[in-house]
């Protein structure tokens, strides 16, 4: 068996790889041929890291008139998380099972598509990636648009070229 007295690491592969060439000079090289040249050896050292959010696209997605939408999670970990979809803290596909709601791919990416029939659709969902390291959730918050309607003119006896529009925001938490 080698008695390693010293070891350094210096970085062979591109960065962010989690290869890498470690030297060592081992007790043995030293007392028989101090002249020797150092032993290379290579070995591929494992980086392991739990779940992040960190490349994820957006917080919050619009729907309107029943349309599908998409609800996107991205999740960096290694080894790879697996993603679960959770909305009022129930698990979609095990705990609700709606045909309204897809799940397609379940890590290190997930998408859930839904198709909001009415309003107990749009609310606040979650998704949850674990690994062997930990876990990591992400809320993405899917709102109702409406789309554009007709702008009423009001006439003003005092100027009749003004235009009034309002516009109302009306929103839901579930």
């Amino acid at each position: 068996m080698m008695d390693c007295t010293s070891a350094s690491l210096g970085t062979k592969a591109e960065p962010f790889s989690n290869q890498a060439i470690f030297r060592y000079i081992t007790q043995s090289d030293i007392e028989v041929n101090p002249h020797k040249p150092l032993t290379d050896i290579d070995a591929q050292s494992q980086v392991e890291f739990p779940p992040t959010f960190e490349e994820q696209p957006m917080k919050e997605q619009w729907s309107w008139d029943q349309n599908p939408i998409n609800l996107t999670c991205i999740a960096t970990a290694i080894p790879n998380a697996t993603i679960t979809w959770w909305v009022r803290d129930r698990e979609i596909d095990r705990e609700i099972i709606d045909r309204n709601f897809r799940v397609v791919g379940h890590g290190p990416r997930s998408d859930l598509i839904v198709t909001p029939l009415d309003l107990q659709y749009y609310g606040r969902y979650t998704c949850k990636a674990v690994n062997p390291h930990g876990e990591a959730f992400y809320e993405i918050e899917l709102k109702e648009a409406r789309e554009p309607s007709y702008i009423q003119q009001v006439t003003d006896s005092s100027n009749p070229l003004c235009l009034f529009v309002f516009t109302v925001d009306v929103s839901f938490r579930l």
